[in-house]
């Protein structure tokens, strides 16, 4: 005999030909309405409500549940407040008897704070050990972490950042911040080039974060320049292209000394000069080639 839904089946309803009309039909609908009575009731046994009144936090907690729970003893449990799911405590089962349910909660296994009567709870599982890596306790938003210690298991802050959007995306400019880059094997590289345009009368001032190639326009103009942002250590380079910079009446320029001792140079009024400027332990050097022609 077995009872399925209510209805006990023996042999004899599938003799004499009633398996044609009990079977599969009748046993399987009874089979799985059977079947859900079953999961509804392994669900009720190991899950429940309670309005006790309890405090979040590490110890022994008891909750009023009911009779005819699944509550073994060391079953790890979840008492989550119902309206605050994010308020909760976790622990082993260490009593269940005349309705109450007792749970051991170990630090670390709780979140929130406060005294609740709107309790459920639930099967849980014990927590897994910490991750292996660890974190600062504040960071610079989109920096590139980086480890600290040999170990490897605790992360820094990164002074690296992403220049163009102040995200860490593929394909963005990265802003080293003077930063050193070491044994790096470079291929395919570029530098940038920034056009200034036609030179102005007055102060005209070459920013080396625009790039280390930058080109300018003579006109028949007195006019000064100035380079800002050499690099904090180490030495720096930028290379001016020039067109017709002959044109202008006169140039003054931010070099300390010209090569071999000399004197600035006399630019081409038709054509293109190149005149690169290095600073090198503060003191600026310029050095040059002219006329380049088409």
């Amino acid at each position: 005999m077995t009872l399925m839904n209510g209805t006990d089946w023996t042999s004899s309803d599938f003799a004499n030909g009633a398996h044609r009309t009990n079977f599969p039909e009748a046993v399987f609908d009874d089979f799985l309405a059977e079947a859900e009575i079953q999961i509804a009731a392994v669900g009720s046994a190991l899950t429940a409500t309670s309005s006790s009144s309890v405090s979040v936090g590490t110890g022994s907690k008891t909750f009023t549940v009911g009779a005819s729970k699944g509550f073994a003893t060391g079953l790890w449990l979840v008492a989550f407040r119902t309206s605050d799911p994010t308020a909760y405590m976790l622990g082993p089962v260490t009593g269940y008897s005349g309705g109450d349910v007792t749970i051991s909660v170990a630090s670390g296994n709780s979140a929130g704070s406060g005294t609740f009567t709107d309790w459920t709870i639930g099967v849980g599982g014990q927590r897994g050990p910490a991750g292996d890596m660890t974190g600062p306790g504040s960071a610079t938003d989109n920096a590139w972490a980086r480890y600290d210690g040999a170990g490897g298991a605790t992360l820094q802050d990164g002074q690296w950042v992403e220049a163009d959007s102040g995200a860490v995306t593929a394909g963005g400019a990265l802003d080293m911040a003077d930063n050193a880059l070491t044994r790096a094997l470079v291929s395919d590289l570029a530098e940038d080039v920034h056009a200034i345009g036609t030179l102005p009368a007055g102060t005209t001032d070459i920013d080396l974060t625009e790039g280390p190639v930058q080109t300018l326009t003579g006109a028949v103009e007195t006019v000064t320049l100035t380079i800002s942002n050499w690099p904090g250590s180490g030495a720096g380079t930028v290379v001016l292209a020039i067109t017709n910079g002959g044109l202008c009446s006169a140039i003054t320029w931010p070099v300390d000394q010209w090569i071999g001792g000399g004197d600035p140079p006399d630019l081409t009024a038709s054509g293109v000069d190149l005149v690169a400027i290095s600073r090198v332990g503060g003191v600026r050097y310029g050095y040059f080639a002219l006329d380049f022609q088409a």
